[in-house]
């Protein structure tokens, strides 16, 4: 069994003439797009760009803010998988959040069939078709895709008819999956060298062992931060599995997801221990403080309704 190894993509913000466009990473953008080698010519605008550990791009974002909507012009990985997507998703949603934009618009060709599956996983609706020629001259469709922000999936929650589960995370455990979080409280590595991708994903796990009940997907997770003793971000369930024979299961399962290490599994593995799938749906920019809390807990809502509504509504 092979386990999942942290190869680092550090995520920048950066000014657009800071770029070098004459990188090769950027060919395949040339051959799609006849005005892209002076489509920023004096652009003052910043993007973001992904590196690997060699320092080689591996990712570009750059999208515009327009009068009720986020505009992607430009969205492109070198390889899926790397959560280098989902880093880019996590950008273009928080910022239009935070300008309290309607929608979301990217257009793509057909044939970034990745990009495409990505997209529509992630609730946004193909809503316009044009035929399209490349500067290789090659004609491809190119797909209008819209997300709509006051929609109930992703990155909105809808909490009718679900369970809400408080689950406390030691310091380890919130580093590991909440980065963002962290730094609510304090500078980290990632504020030097970028946002590392596989900590900022959307799909994440947890691995524990205590017994909870029943949990269904769409269920809402609220994580709260021992160290900090505050609830500092929101998910939502994807599933949960057990009854795992071995640790080779589980990390099959998870894989992509929230990364462990083998020593790390292998230190939490039970004969009961469970693999809890979510959704990373929002940090707090304002933690809540908390009573101390060691276990997992679900709330009930009409008694908790104050706290839930608080953190929901951030």
């Amino acid at each position: 069994m092979k386990y999942f190894e942290l190869t680092p993509h550090y995520i920048r913000k950066e000014k657009i003439n800071k770029i070098d466009f004459d990188d090769r990473f950027f060919a395949s953008l040339k051959e799609d797009y006849s005005d892209f080698s002076t489509f920023f010519n004096d652009c003052q605008d910043y993007c973001y760009t992904s590196y690997d550990e060699a320092e080689n791009i591996d990712g570009f974002l750059y999208f515009v803010i327009k009068d009720n909507y986020s505009d992607v012009l430009f969205f492109k990985v070198l390889e899926f998988g790397n959560k280098i997507e989902e880093a880019f998703l996590k950008i273009i949603i928080k910022e239009a959040k935070a300008n309290n934009l309607e929608q979301i618009s990217i257009s793509v060709f057909r044939k970034e069939q990745d990009l495409v599956t990505f997209l529509e996983k992630f609730s946004f609706n193909n809503v316009e078709i044009k035929e399209n020629r490349t500067s290789s001259g090659f004609m491809d469709d190119e797909l209008v895709f819209i997300k709509n922000m006051s929609d109930s999936k992703y990155p909105n929650i809808d909490i009718r008819n679900k369970k809400i589960f408080l689950i406390p995370l030691t310091s380890s455990e919130h580093e590991k999956l909440f980065p963002e979080a962290e730094k609510m409280f304090q500078i980290s590595f990632d504020d030097v060298f970028g946002n590392n991708s596989y900590l900022n994903t959307i799909e994440k796990s947890y691995v524990f062992n205590q017994n909870i009940g029943n949990v269904n997907n769409g269920d809402i997770l609220l994580f709260y931060s021992r160290k900090y003793r505050s609830i500092t971000s929101v998910g939502v369930v994807d599933g949960i599995f057990t009854n795992f024979s071995n640790v080779d299961e589980i990390n099959e399962m998870m894989y992509g997801r929230t990364y462990y290490t083998f020593n790390e599994l292998n230190k939490i593995f039970k004969p009961n221990t469970k693999l809890l799938l979510f959704k990373d749906y929002n940090t707090l920019s304002n933690p809540i403080f908390y009573q101390d809390v060691n276990k997992i807990v679900e709330l009930d809502y009409e008694k908790e309704r104050e706290l839930i509504d608080s953190v929901i509504d951030q």
